[in-house]
């Protein structure tokens, strides 16, 4: 447990806060730079959640300390969807058209090498359990990811929003709020987990981001540390509230959608003046969608085996670097031949 310790309150956030400097004038909420190194820091907090939580009915019980990483999940995917919904407003918002390549992009680097990691995963587990299901292999590679299955929900809503509200920002936005309202409704109707809809609002909010970030960036700097206080304590209030009830009610759930909004204020509002320089959280962001998918389903694998978890957690944090970085290359590789066709 020591090394768990150590890695959780002294490795990581070392590896996550360090180096920094200070910066001045910027003139977009967040660079390149910053979602690299904050989506490389919310994988990092979903890995060590699904690590920490199974911990606690192994041991009867986990060290007060690190329930800390029972929540973080949760805020690594609030940040995911932030992110997502400001790149993809970024990105795409001023063009005159989308077209097929807009697909092809969001397929060949978010879909594609989902279904094929979430394969050969499926493969390996039906083979543990000496069990082949042509029908459980079709739903495991293609919806298994729940996460990659509502990015690509959100992404379908904003082309549909792009293509209706045709180069009005305003619409655009307030289009994918509402298409994020309708989906998150359904899924709430048919019971699904709440996971499915109580983040969605955060890509919408990221693209809400966008389109005020020019009036945002004109009163951030001369309301800084108010920023900070106020999200930041509003993030620990709502996410507390949302810990404390999740699941009694819909009113708690929404909580963290607030929890989420403050957070994404509060990550503006520090990359404001101060920018995470971890060159480990930007290679790890870089690379997130392989880190999630594939420590996700070595997990499930080393569970069916029967490894304890305590293992499992020293297995993934040496076993998942290595795997992610072969997928990453060959990833890589076959989209560069696929431009040159």
């Amino acid at each position: 447990m020591i090394g768990i310790y150590f890695i959780c309150f002294f490795g990581f956030p070392f590896l996550a806060v360090f180096p920094v400097r200070r910066v001045a004038g910027k003139k977009v909420l967040l660079d390149q730079d910053d979602t690299d190194v904050w989506k490389g820091i919310a994988a990092c907090l979903i890995i060590l959640a699904h690590l920490i939580i199974p911990m606690k009915e192994e041991l009867k019980g986990i060290g007060v300390a690190l329930h800390i990483y029972r929540v973080t999940g949760g805020m690594g995917v609030l940040i995911f969807f932030f992110i997502s919904g400001y790149g993809i407003y970024k990105a795409y918002a001023d063009r005159k058209s989308l077209g097929v390549a807009f697909w092809q992009k969001r397929l060949s680097a978010v879909y594609v090498p989902s279904v094929v990691i979430q394969f050969l995963a499926c493969l390996a587990i039906m083979w543990q359990d000496h069990n082949f299901s042509l029908q459980w292999l079709f739903f495991y590679s293609f919806l298994g990811a729940w996460f990659i299955v509502a990015i690509m929900i959100q992404y379908f809503i904003f082309y549909i929003s792009w293509e209706i509200s045709r180069g009005k920002k305003k619409r655009l936005v307030i289009l994918s709020f509402l298409g994020s309202i309708a989906v998150a409704a359904l899924f709430y109707i048919f019971d699904c987990n709440p996971r499915w809809y109580n983040g969605l609002f955060l890509f919408p909010f990221g693209m809400l981001a966008g389109y005020l970030e020019k009036k945002i960036i004109d009163v951030m700097p001369k309301k800084w540390a108010t920023c900070l206080f106020v999200s930041g304590s509003a993030f620990i209030l709502s996410g507390g509230v949302f810990t404390y009830g999740k699941g009694h009610y819909l009113g708690i759930d929404l909580c963290k959608v607030l929890a989420g909004i403050c957070l994404s204020v509060f990550i503006c509002a520090l990359c404001a003046r101060i920018r995470l320089c971890s060159d480990v959280m930007r290679y790890i962001g870089k690379r997130s969608l392989f880190y999630y998918l594939i420590h996700l389903n070595l997990l499930e694998v080393c569970e069916k085996i029967g490894i304890s978890h305590i293992k499992i957690f020293y297995l993934v944090c040496i076993l998942v670097p290595c795997m992610v970085e072969i997928s990453y290359k060959i990833c890589g590789g076959c989209n560069h031949r696929l431009k040159r066709l």
